[in-house]
């Protein structure tokens, strides 16, 4: 699926998150995608999450992308 790369260890950069790959806006393009500054494990240990500018939670970050131009 395009440049999207599994998480398998914390991220501490800007990039692209998801928590499903095959989610879909009516318009067909891709939903569940959230830019995040830093990507870790949560307290139990099993899955990736990341927080959203006011605190929300995202939980079972399953895939990454780098942001374009941002190296």
């Amino acid at each position: 699926m395009g440049n999207w790369k599994p998480i398998t260890d914390r991220i501490e950069r800007k990039v692209l998150v998801t928590n499903n790959l095959d989610a879909r806006d009516a318009r067909g393009q891709m939903s569940h995608v959230w830019v995040a500054s830093l990507v870790q494990i949560d307290d139990s240990g099993k899955e990736f999450i990341t927080f959203t500018d006011h605190w929300q939670k995202i939980w079972g970050l399953s895939h990454y992308a780098e942001l374009p131009g941002i190296d």
